[in-house]
């Protein structure tokens, strides 16, 4: 399968196919390695393809045709969901901060010549615009 991301709304053609052969009945069961690369979008889902197909997580050592697993599978797909819902907020807020703070985001453009400097000047934080200024204060407020 794709090794695409089971969070965002990319299209994931080789997934599709293997869920909609299983649901089918094309074949027998769909492994996955790990839960959370099936999704991370939660119960919504998951839950569709419990009791019309066995999905087996490998990691998780979870069957979805066996009926206590399938509270887990959901349990657990909520958890990754959740999970990635913070992750995608702090990485925001991080990344709003060091935006603020003149860093660099990435690799610098000469890195053999780097000294550690930050970048931006007045001038590059004055056109940064309000809305970084107010993300970044509603973060270092907590909010």
């Amino acid at each position: 399968m794709d090794n695409l991301s089971a969070w965002s709304d990319v299209k994931r053609p080789e997934f599709d196919k293997a869920v909609s052969a299983v649901l089918a009945g094309d074949v027998p069961i769909l492994w996955c390695a790990f839960l959370d690369r099936f999704t991370r979008k939660g119960a919504d889902e998951i839950v569709p393809i419990l009791g019309k197909a066995t999905v087996i997580f490998d990691y998780e050592d979870l069957d979805s045709s066996i009926e206590r697993d399938r509270r887990w599978i959901i349990d657990r797909a909520e958890q990754a969901r959740e999970f990635s819902q913070r992750l995608s907020f702090n990485l925001t807020a991080t990344t709003a901060t060091q935006r603020n703070a003149g860093k660099w985001l990435g690799s610098c453009p000469t890195a053999s010549s780097w000294t550690g400097r930050t970048r931006g000047s007045s001038r590059t934080a004055r056109t940064r615009g309000a809305t970084s200024n107010r993300r970044s204060a509603a973060v270092s407020s907590g909010r």
